[in-house]
């Protein structure tokens, strides 16, 4: 499948990307600075920015799928730089209509829309506190999609930590979600590819974990 890949220089975009190549899947991405982007070889990197339009819609022409992992570091959050999503969200959903793109599953948080109903007072001060940046960045996104009329699946990946694949991930867990609840980013990209032809997933935000 030729995918397109947003946010790819990012610890679980790279894990998208490395997967994706397994699978034999053609990747392309943006870069700003592609001569500094560590990215497995195969990957067609191209200039620009996600909140340049014209830059998204070339980078889009001819894709079969959207797997967006944006996100900015969290000092970047409490201003404009960090608001990847807000921003360039409204890009990609217009670059896929007018490419004839349907599919995107994009990464969002826990925290983000009716998820926060499931957090503890502490955990729900944090959100409205220090990450409230990400936060309102990521509800952004999850409502940019929610209005338009792709194929989209949002994901909100619990704690993320590095390492190999667990194998365990949960889909949707019941119950509240604390701070001691961890995901691993490979679970999280494996999920995200495996998604693609799955339309029990279109149109769905689902929370990612590993049991308790």
């Amino acid at each position: 499948m030729k995918l397109v890949v947003f946010g790819a220089t990012g610890r679980t975009g790279r894990a998208v990307v490395e997967q994706a190549l397994a699978e034999g899947h053609q990747v392309r991405t943006l870069a700003r600075s592609p001569e500094r982007a560590v990215l497995p070889e195969g990957v067609e990197i191209l200039r620009g920015d996600v909140r340049d339009a014209d830059v998204v819609s070339d980078i889009v022409n001819g894709a079969e799928a959207v797997v967006s992992c944006l996100g900015a570091r969290l000092s970047q959050t409490f201003g404009a730089e960090g608001r990847v999503n807000t921003y360039g969200m409204p890009n990609i959903v217009a670059a896929m209509r007018k490419r004839g793109a349907r599919r995107i599953i994009a990464m969002s948080s826990y925290g983000a829309g009716d998820s926060l109903s499931r957090l503890g007072v502490m955990a729900r001060f944090g959100m409205s506190t220090v990450m409230r940046g990400v936060i309102a960045d990521m509800n952004s996104l999850e409502e940019t999609l929610q209005a338009s009329d792709l194929d989209w699946t949002v994901v909100r990946p619990v704690n993320l930590r590095d390492g190999p694949p667990a194998g365990n991930l949960v889909v949707d867990r019941p119950g509240a979600i604390g701070a001691s609840d961890w995901v691993r980013r490979a679970d999280v990209a494996a999920f995200m590819l495996a998604s693609l032809d799955d339309a029990a997933t279109f149109r769905r935000a689902l929370l990612l974990s590993e049991p308790h």
